[in-house]
């Protein structure tokens, strides 16, 4: 995204549970409007209980905030943080 000179200029992240993650994602979205966003990024963090249709919600939410973007969803597992809990970064620009 920056190579091809999408600059992001805000990034926003928060912990979350696995049960609010949609929701989650629909505030810091509202905090900085996607609909004029040319780019977007989410990162989920979550633990060993991650699941598929979680990764899969983020993008349709992310795809239905910002429709015209470029837009990225990424997924990492880090071991240590305890069932349900989720940590998403949104990065747009």
């Amino acid at each position: 995204m920056l190579r091809q000179g999408l600059g992001m200029h805000r990034a926003v992240g928060v912990s979350c549970l696995s049960s609010t993650l949609v929701d989650t994602l629909e505030q810091l979205a509202s905090i900085e409007s996607l609909q004029q966003a040319q780019a977007a990024m989410v990162w989920l963090a979550s633990g060993l209980d991650f699941r598929i249709d979680e990764l899969d919600a983020v993008l349709t939410t992310l795809a239905d905030r910002a429709p015209e973007a470029t837009y990225m969803v990424g997924n990492g597992v880090v071991p240590s943080l305890a069932d349900g809990n989720r940590n998403l970064v949104l990065v747009c620009g």
